[in-house]
């Protein structure tokens, strides 16, 4: 074919034509793709493992339709959930989102974000850090909370009665624990509104965190209060995060395998008793006690007993617990007189809490057992007897 141009001829082969066709082919391929998916697009876009949008700067998450995030790589804010409560906003500090959307409802669009595949509903790059460890259960104060047992309800996500409680000391019992204990429930009560989509829960919790930095406030860990020393290391924790993180969607993530509030122990209400006397102990274990063993280095086996009273008794579990069992008689200890007993309370669930050496047993007013190798002094062998004749 020819091709003229001003007064000669050019000849162009019409291979030429086809590398031509070719280049022009892919470059209209390419940029029609990068109008569809610029570099704001949706993290959870394409052909990414984690799932999600298409390369679109929408995406679905929780249920809702996220809007675009200005220059933010995370596909703009987070959108509502499924249940119709409120979404998120951009227009403070703290960037809010609705439930957890891989897990409680609505359609994950990028599984956490973050590739980590647990349906946390994070828009990012990070990682939330876990939520409150598991404690025992706290019992009530004649039904009023206290900062143990409103800790139990925001383990489990129930935010409202643990905030007004927090916040409210006519609601608190008198001397349950310090104002800077319950100003640590309030903060952890506004993370947990944060992540049913209230807007102002991270402000809340940022405050109290605040405050109590400020006055170099250091847990107790008592007895009565020893969840207090987990509480605020979580608070500390997601207040750190989510100002390194403030687009992102508040999560409530599990805490980290084998995490626990409080540690399980026992101890007995008395260091010394007599054999068929009562006693009682009293502690921290997982669940409800099912029966209490008694070993000592004397006894060949364990001695189970069953505790007395009503098993439903709230007292028995599980935070400072109690529990009493009413001891054997002398007659039951395999003819021995053990002194130093160990302590094993087993719960319901299989779960146990030893003392070692939790109490003593008395035997000072237990008249001796006769020895079986002692004889009558009027009996006789008839040997001697025939001797002395």
């Amino acid at each position: 074919m020819a091709v003229r141009s001003g007064p000669g001829a050019f000849q162009m082969p019409v291979w030429a034509f086809a590398v031509i066709g070719f280049v022009l082919v892919v470059g209209l391929f390419f940029g029609i793709r990068g109008v569809a998916s610029p570099d704001g697009g949706a993290r959870g876009g394409g052909g990414s493992s984690a799932g999600g949008s298409t390369g679109t700067d929408t995406g679905t998450v929780g249920g809702g339709t996220g809007t675009t995030g200005g220059g933010d790589t995370t596909g703009g804010t987070t959108g509502g959930p499924s249940d119709g409560s409120p979404g998120g906003s951009t227009d403070g500090s703290w960037q809010t989102g609705g439930r957890d959307g891989g897990t409680n409802g609505g359609t994950n669009g990028n599984q956490g974000g973050d590739g980590d595949r647990d349906g946390g509903g994070n828009r990012g790059n990070g990682k939330p850090p876990g939520w409150l460890p598991w404690g025992p259960k706290s019992p009530n104060t004649d039904e009023v909370l206290e900062p143990d047992s409103a800790y139990d309800l925001l383990q489990r996500g129930e935010c409202r009665q643990a905030y007004e409680a927090a916040t409210d000391p006519g609601r608190q019992p008198d001397g349950s624990a310090t104002p800077q204990s319950w100003k640590v429930i309030e903060g952890l009560a506004g993370i947990c509104k944060a992540a049913q989509g209230e807007r102002q829960g991270l402000d809340i919790a940022a405050k109290a965190e605040a405050g109590l930095r400020a006055a170099g406030y250091r847990p107790a860990n008592t007895d009565q209060l020893c969840k207090d020393g987990d509480a605020l290391a979580v608070l500390q924790r997601f207040v750190a995060y989510y100002q390194r993180h403030p687009a992102e969607q508040v999560v409530l993530r599990p805490a980290p395998a084998g995490a626990a509030a409080c540690g399980n122990k026992i101890s007995a209400t008395d260091a010394s008793v007599a054999p068929g006397s009562s006693i009682g102990f009293y502690g921290t274990w997982p669940d409800a006690p099912a029966t209490v063993e008694l070993r000592a280095a004397e006894l060949t086996n364990p001695i189970s007993l069953e505790p007395f009273g009503d098993e439903d008794d709230k007292a028995r579990c599980c935070k400072d617990g109690t529990v009493s069992v009413d001891l054997p008689g002398a007659d039951r200890f395999e003819g021995r007189r053990p002194t130093a007993i160990d302590v094993t309370l087993v719960t319901k669930s299989g779960a146990t809490v030893t003392k070692r050496a939790a109490f003593t047993l008395d035997w000072s007013g237990v008249p001796q057992p006769p020895s079986p190798s002692s004889g009558s002094p009027a009996s006789a062998s008839p040997t001697s007897d025939a001797l002395s004749r």
